[in-house]
């Protein structure tokens, strides 16, 4: 099971995935156990992540997850 919990649009906290497929200031996308989720925004960086945890700060403008 994958969690997502988002502060104020300024940082998105994701538990329990698995890898970036992509990343650029503009774009992340990340595989999770099922789907991936694609995180949309302005000057978005990755402030924290371990084996299964990740943490994302920036102006997020979006959260939409893609059949995989």
């Amino acid at each position: 099971m994958t969690r997502i919990i988002l502060y104020d649009q300024k940082s998105i906290h994701i538990d329990g995935y698995k890898n970036i497929i992509s990343f650029s200031e503009d774009r992340i996308c990340i595989q999770c156990k099922k789907n991936a989720v694609e995180i949309t925004g302005d000057k978005l960086f990755v402030s924290s992540f371990s084996g299964i945890e990740m943490t994302i700060g920036g102006k997020i403008t979006g959260i939409k997850w893609i059949d995989m």
